[in-house]
């Protein structure tokens, strides 16, 4: 094969396609990474507007810790920002079953859904 060169062309393909499969690599990671930028801005429009609603119980929540979590200032903050914000919603949606804050919860839900999902598949590519 050495002599007829067709080592060196299968080499070639080789290396071709490693390096096509590292180019869709990077695509397919950047492309999802798009994805979660697109989810954590609507999970911001949510926050911001309901912090707009001028809502007491989303603006301040005791967790039982001696302390006290502020929903607004939170995303962003913490790498469980998410989670902690969305732990406010569900309880106030809850607690006090306003439409409005019951809509942002299940909305907030599906967007935590679907990062996790994004994560998940990050880590099987």
């Amino acid at each position: 094969m050495a002599d007829a060169g067709s080592l060196q062309t299968l080499h070639k393909r080789c290396a071709d396609q490693a390096k096509s499969v590292e180019t869709g690599y990077i695509k397919v990671m950047d492309q999802l990474d798009r994805v979660v930028q697109q989810i954590q801005e609507a999970e911001q429009d949510i926050y911001e507007d309901l912090i707009d609603s001028e809502n007491e119980d989303l603006s301040r929540l005791d967790t039982g810790e001696g302390g006290s979590t502020y929903f607004d200032t939170l995303s962003g903050v913490s790498e469980n920002a998410s989670v902690e914000n969305y732990e406010i919603v569900r309880r106030v949606a809850e607690a006090k079953g306003d439409s409005d804050v019951m809509a942002a919860e299940k909305n907030l839900k599906s967007l935590l859904s679907a990062r996790a999902k994004i994560m998940a598949a990050k880590a099987a590519i």
